[in-house]
């Protein structure tokens, strides 16, 4: 049987508040999914990814022996935000990271990955395996991206617009558009070239 239970995800400190972070919780037989609403910037890779699981219509929204533990896992580390996070309850491996990789997406916010210490606006402390970071400085989840950057035309400095192309850690890759003057989320890793 699936159960919703908050449970802190790490308590460390916090100066303003004695209450510990709090995430959803989703408990499985095989695995535990969590999910932080404030750091999720809705790229949508589960609900693409592993639509019997994670369903937006559906109280819960995350069922996760709807679908196989491995694959669960799979569709989680594909979250670029860290908003989803896994807990095998199965003995499979929980999600680990060889050092920490930061990467700008273009003109929108650093997706970080491996172990991330992140102080929050309260002060709180959280570690992390996964991490979409402002940049553009209007984030109302600061140190968080809430995707605000989309909404006042962020341009990160530094960028050559006629070759910008990025590929992140979760394996998709970001191109600019001409037409659009927006980039877009593919999930191929696979080179794509600039459209006109």
């Amino acid at each position: 049987m699936v159960g919703l239970v908050k449970t802190p995800v790490l308590r460390l400190f916090s100066l303003n508040s004695p209450q510990p972070l709090m995430r959803k919780v989703y408990r499985g037989k095989d695995i535990e999914v969590s999910f932080d609403l404030d750091q999720c910037v809705h790229i949508g890779e589960c609900l693409r990814g592993e639509p019997k699981v994670f369903q937006l219509r559906r109280r819960p929204w995350v069922l996760p022996d709807a679908g196989e533990a491995d694959t669960v896992a799979d569709v989680i580390l594909r979250c670029p935000s860290g908003a989803l996070q896994f807990r095998r309850l199965d003995g499979g491996p929980d999600e680990e990271h060889d050092g920490t990789t930061v990467t700008p997406v273009l003109n929108g916010p650093l997706l970080v990955v491996g172990r991330i210490e992140v102080q929050r606006e309260d002060r709180t402390i959280e570690v992390l395996p996964r991490a979409t970071l402002c940049r553009c400085g209007y984030s109302n989840h600061k140190p968080f991206c809430d995707n605000e950057h989309l909404k006042i035309g962020f341009k990160a400095p530094g960028w050559n617009s006629r070759s910008a192309k990025r590929t992140t850690p979760a394996g998709q890759t970001r191109e600019s558009t001409r037409s659009r003057g927006r980039g877009t989320w593919s999930r191929s890793s696979a080179s794509t070239s600039r459209r006109a």
